[in-house]
């Protein structure tokens, strides 16, 4: 399973080159069986098409990306899961199971071979009503603040801000 420093690098590798993109369309090629746990398929291939990358940050081993509108992809790795950005012409590789298409041209990729990984798509009533994203707990303290450059500062949805929220240090 990929671990925090992992997935954070993930996110670091593709925040520069996602925010601001469009996806364009969707592909699952796992259908009958597909990694997309909310909501249906084909309501997720319709409902992400046209949206604007906003955020692309992390919550545990959750990465997050806030969409326009008010909606967030959620992707967990799983054991064996991978998100990679690349050529549209690439060869697709074994256990491909969704593709984003961008508006410059690239695809982002999701394969998991073990398919223990899931995507979600909603706004925070319809994820959390759904029972599929979790009800994360309050960060490890911390009297750090976020740097200027951190996804955090950038924030503007309020359901994402209270995802990435660093909360204040419990009084002893």
């Amino acid at each position: 399973m990929p671990e925090l420093p992992e997935v954070e690098t993930i996110v670091a590798d593709l925040r520069p080159h996602l925010v601001g993109r469009i996806i364009v369309r969707c592909e699952l090629r796992s259908l009958p069986h597909p990694v997309v746990r909310y909501p249906q398929p084909q309501q997720f291939v319709d409902s992400i098409a046209g949206l604007r990358i906003d955020v692309i940050g992390r919550r545990g081993k959750f990465i997050l990306i806030a969409l326009d509108g008010g909606r967030m992809l959620v992707v967990h790795l799983g054991m064996s899961g991978q998100l990679r950005l690349i050529d549209a012409g690439a060869e697709i590789a074994n256990h491909t199971h969704a593709i984003f298409d961008l508006d410059n041209g690239k695809q982002l990729r999701y394969r998991d071979p073990r398919r223990f990984g899931r995507l979600l798509l909603g706004t925070e009533t319809e994820l959390l009503d759904s029972g599929t994203f979790p009800r994360l707990g309050r960060r490890c303290s911390s009297t750090k603040r976020p740097s200027p450059a951190s996804a955090t500062s950038t924030l503007t949805n309020p359901f994402i801000a209270r995802v990435f929220a660093l909360t204040a240090p419990r009084a002893a």
